[in-house]
């Protein structure tokens, strides 16, 4: 192989979790090979490229199409992820959820409704030649949904950077407070509503404290004004992410739906337990009687808070914060991410 395309339409931003796998990807492929990250930022410095960079995400996705199929030579190879080329013949598709799974997941629907996007990942899909899924539910999904062969998907489940992401000897921490941390978007997928539920609840109780951390903009922030059990930090650079890890005791996830969320990972790296919905990581790892790891039993506000409180004590000494890191460090660093991609993916 000569080059690498990596098709990602935010680059390797940490807005969401896609771009940060797509960062591991870069970083382990360039040890060896040239590297083309293809994204806005790149298509931006061409005039006619740059047109194709719309709100409408089936055009934007024929430009990327159509900027690899110029682009390419032989010998080259591209990686793409979820529906951002799905025009063209990929090496390697990176499946990181199923939209349509998703859509219903978020809606409460017991049916499948289509979108643009679902469309075009299912033709994504069909096209590539090789799918990795992050998850096993997700490679169950693409079989049943968009009706992919088996043969062509594996799993590989995200890794984290456990260098970057660790226990500090000494933390940030109130004694006789619980402190609760959400990281990630501020929308209903996400579980804005259950968050808005859990720190209207908290404001009533003393001993507890709930810290988001967001790349949301201000308009959602706004929602949990005013509180003084709440508070909230936007556009937070990955530098100082574990830093925000090391002031909670316990990681909340109210989403509906994930993949295989860089979150989980990243929260137990740093000795950090986890509670939330049985979706993405969280079900692959309790599945797996992971340390650090518990489903919330239902929605009922008071449970969870209970289940909450109940991880953060448990999790408390530094010890035990140690044990988790290193626990998730000899599964999930980038390490061993970078041996199951040679072993499993045959890309090095």
């Amino acid at each position: 192989m000569d080059r690498f395309y990596i098709v990602s339409w935010n680059g390797t931003s940490i807005a969401g979790g896609v771009e940060r796998v797509v960062k591991y990807i870069e970083e382990v492929l360039s040890e060896r090979y040239e590297v083309v990250l293809v994204c806005d930022e790149l298509l931006k410095e061409n005039s006619f490229w740059r047109r194709w960079l719309v709100e409408n995400r089936v055009i934007k996705a024929i430009g990327y199409s159509l900027y690899i199929a110029t682009h390419k030579k032989k010998g080259d190879c591209v990686i793409s992820n979820g529906f951002q080329a799905p025009f063209i013949k990929v090496d390697f598709l990176w499946a990181h959820g199923n939209m349509l799974e998703n859509r219903r997941c978020i809606e409460k629907r017991n049916y499948y409704k289509a979108t643009k996007e679902s469309v075009i990942e299912g033709i994504g899909a069909r096209q590539a030649r090789n799918i990795v899924c992050v998850a096993s539910h997700v490679k169950k999904e693409y079989e049943k949904l968009y009706h992919v062969s088996p043969s062509k998907m594996r799993v590989l489940s995200n890794p984290v950077d456990c260098t970057r992401f660790y226990p500090k000897a000494e933390r940030t921490e109130q004694p006789d407070t619980i402190t609760i941390l959400y990281m990630g978007r501020l929308e209903t997928g996400k579980g804005i509503k259950e968050l808005l539920r859990l720190s209207s609840y908290i404001e009533t109780l003393h001993g507890y404290r709930l810290m988001i951390v967001t790349q949301s903009e201000r308009d959602r922030t706004r929602l949990f004004s005013n509180r003084q059990h709440t508070k909230v930090y936007c556009k937070v650079p990955i530098e100082k992410l574990n830093d925000y890890y090391n002031q909670a005791d316990v990681f909340y996830l109210p989403s509906s739906y994930e993949g295989f969320e860089m979150v989980t990972l990243e929260s137990l790296s740093a000795g950090v337990p986890v509670v939330g919905y049985r979706v993405g990581a969280i079900n692959e790892l309790s599945a797996k009687e992971q340390q650090g790891v518990a489903v919330l039993a239902d929605q009922a506000v008071e449970t969870v808070l209970t289940q909450l409180a109940e991880m953060a004590k448990k999790y408390k000494s530094a010890q035990a914060r140690r044990k988790l890191h290193e626990d998730i460090r000899s599964q999930y660093d980038i390490r061993v991410f970078k041996e199951r991609l040679k072993n499993e993916i045959k890309l090095l």
